[in-house]
Formats: C-alpha cells, sequence, structure tokens
C-alpha cells in the first residue's frame, strides 16, 4: 500500500517499468511487473512469505526410517548384553516383524496393520514351518511374546525420532493383547512320571530325575559343573539364577546316587558340564517322548511344577518351598497349592474318624448309623 505523499517501500519505477526491490537472506531479489498495482500487491506478498520463513521455518523432509533397519538394531543389541543369558532368543520373533514390515517407514505403520498382524501369526499354519506342523497354530502366550518383541522394536524407533525432534505416536501401544493366564499348573503323577522316562532315552533320564527332585530349571541344569557339586555337604550351588542370586539345592539320595553313577562313568574335569548334551536335542526328544506317553500338552519346565507340587502335598510349607525352589516371594507359590484328587479325598477322609457328639445333645455317628439300621429293619 503505498505511503501518503511518499513512494511506496519496495516498488519503484525505472527502465520504463514498475519493479519490487526486497532482500531475502541477505541477498536484493528485484522483480519486473506490468503496473504499479500489481508491483504493490508482489511485494505485500513476497513480505509476507519471508516473515512465514522467519517464524515458521519449513521442516526438512526426513529420510524414512525404515522398519528393519531398528529391527536388525534391536536383535544386535540384545546379543551384545553381556548380561543377556540366552542369546539370539528374539532373531526368530524380529525377524518375523521383518518379513512383515522390513521396507516400511515406522512412522507409516498403523494399528489396523498390527492387529491384523497378530490375527495372522495366530492363524492355523498351511504348510510346516519350523516346530508347527500343518493345521497347528501358535499359543496365546507365544503371539504374546511376538507383540512384545513388535513393541519394544517400535518402542525405539520412537525414541529415535525424537532425537529428530520428529514426534511419533506408538502403535502398537493402542493394541489391546489380552494377558494369558499363566496359572495353569501340570504335574506328574507316579505312573506318568513312569511312562516319560519309558518313552525317553535312557541317557536323558538322569537329568529328569534331577530335576524332579530338586526343582531346577532347564537353563540352570544346562549350565550345571561337577564343581557345583558339594559332595560333603550334600548340596548343588546354582550360580546364574532367574532372580540374579546364587543359592544352594539339597541333594537327596536320589539326586546323590544319579550324579554318582554319572560321576563314575567318565574321568570329568571339574570345569565340565554334569549334562553334555545340548538343549536342542533335549528338546527334541522330551516332545516326542511327551506325545508317546500322551501327557501333552506338558512341557519341561512342568517338572518343576511337579517338584513344587509333590513338596506341597508332602505338607511342606511355604517357607521352606520358597528357599528350596528358589522363588522370590511366597505369592508365587499359590499355583502350587493345589492337590491330587486322592490327597484332597484322603484329607476329607479324615473328618470321618471324628465323632460328632457334641455337649448339646446330638448322638454320635455310630449310634446313628445304628438307629438307621433298626429303622430299615422294621
Amino acid at each position: 500500500m503505498a505511503r501518503q505523499g511518499s513512494k511506496d517501500r519496495g516498488v519503484t519505477f525505472k527502465d520504463g517499468g514498475w519493479w519490487v526491490r526486497l532482500y531475502r537472506d541477505g541477498r536484493e531479489i528485484w522483480k519486473k511487473c506490468d503496473s504499479k498495482s500489481q508491483a504493490r500487491s508482489l511485494y505485500g506478498k513476497l513480505k509476507g512469505q519471508i516473515r512465514e520463513d522467519k517464524y515458521f521455518p519449513k521442516l526438512k523432509k526426513r529420510e524414512p526410517l525404515l522398519f528393519e533397519t531398528v529391527a536388525l538394531s534391536y536383535a544386535d543389541d540384545l546379543d551384545s548384553n553381556p548380561d543377556r543369558r540366552r542369546k539370539g532368543d528374539d532373531r526368530a520373533r524380529v525377524q518375523y516383524w521383518v518379513d512383515r514390515f522390513g521396507k516400511q517407514d515406522v512412522e507409516t505403520i498403523t494399528t489396523s496393520q498390527i492387529e491384523q498382524a497378530i490375527k495372522e501369526l495366530r492363524a492355523p499354519l498351511i504348510e510346516r514351518s519350523g516346530r508347527l506342523a500343518s493345521g497347528q497354530q501358535r499359543s496365546h502366550e507365544t503371539a504374546r511374546r511376538y507383540f512384545g518383541t513388535l513393541h519394544a522394536i517400535l518402542e525405539r524407533a520412537r525414541r529415535k525420532l525424537k532425537e529428530s525432534k520428529v514426534q511419533m505416536m506408538n502403535p502398537a501401544s493402542d493394541v489391546t493383547f489380552k494377558k494369558a493366564d499363566n496359572t495353569l499348573v501340570r504335574y506328574l503323577t507316579q505312573e506318568q512320571e513312569a511312562a516319560l522316562l519309558a518313552a525317553l532315552p535312557p541317557r536323558f533320564h538322569p537329568l529328569i530325575s534331577v530335576a524332579l527332585h530338586t526343582g531346577m530349571r532347564q537353563g540352570e541344569l544346562f549350565r550345571l559343573r561337577w564343581s557345583d557339586i558339594d559332595w560333603f555337604a550334600g548340596t548343588i550351588k546354582i550360580q546364574i539364577t532367574k532372580a540374579d542370586t546364587p543359592r544352594h539345592a539339597p541333594m537327596n539320595s536320589v539326586v546323590q546316587a544319579v550324579l554318582s553313577g554319572l560321576k563314575q562313568t567318565a574321568l570329568r574335569s571339574s570345569d565340565e558340564a554334569v549334562f553334555p548334551f545340548g538343549p536342542r536335542y533335549l528338546r527334541r526328544a522330551f516332545e516326542r517322548a511327551v506325545i508317546k506317553a500322551r501327557l501333552a500338552p506338558f512341557r519341561f519346565h512342568d517338572l518343576r511344577h511337579t517338584f513344587a507340587s509333590r513338596l506341597s502335598m508332602l505338607g511342606v510349607n511355604d517357607r521352606t518351598l520358597k528357599v528350596l525352589g528358589g522363588w522370590a516371594s511366597t505369592s508365587m507359590l499359590d499355583r502350587y497349592s493345589h492337590l491330587s484328587p486322592s490327597h484332597c479325598w484322603q484329607a476329607v477322609e479324615g473328618l470321618a474318624q471324628f465323632g460328632t457328639g457334641s455337649k448339646t445333645g446330638r448322638t454320635s455317628s455310630s449310634q446313628e448309623k445304628e438307629a438307621l439300621k433298626s429303622t430299615a429293619s422294621t
């Protein structure tokens, strides 16, 4: 707009035409126009753009952050952690999500895509894949672990973008995933234990016996060295535990006999593993034995449940059971409070040993039975 009694700022007439003159980023800019009114309008428009760029700078378009890049970095960092006991456990789950979202920008992944992927994850398989045959499907707990891996990868991507001043919401946070009920506990009866051992190759029998009589976890058994066994004290020192606190497991006569037999079969050094075979060989043989003995579904960890359940049925108190099993709190023992049907029947049958006579004049149970017999005979 022209000033009163003066020339318009930035608008000038020279060389027979109207021009716009202004500075942008320290550089002088000239724009030729057809008329004075056009020059005024262009000058205002250009000055507005300069002010907008100054106060509202345009964000530079970022390079896409591929899901594959974040996922593989996540897996590498997990395996490089020196405190991680089982390296490579997450590789299969990471690879599943890489196959799904590998070349996609993490910022474009939606909640609906994740929900659909989880639905397909639980669907029955058409072809054999890994340990799952055609027609089988992954369990709810397995799907939950896959989802946890995806959530962690996307959370890492969110933090990475935040460092670049890019705000992103984790789409996995809006997915409602029902928590699995892990209170189900399976335990072996004496007959089922015999059937399991009969279906297993003999080389695995010592490990199963030690697991049943010590409650040691599978990882603790495979990390066991001969130097961890104190024959004089009759204990096994478990160096690395789930709670990161070493503990001692007492050896009963069965465990001592089993380990003594293993010790005598060959001259073993103190740093050699007590059970020299790998967990992969045990897993295959154990799964086949469970099917053959008709115990499915039954897991190796259920041997630890059997250990705790049998102690509970023997009347061992919670404090002692907590120490023997290495549990962090007694609340974990609630799942082992179940008893076998025969044990429960014996408990209530014990009530029959007590008379129901009282000071109120009620007759005893034997008197009531005699009265019923006499009534029936008449």
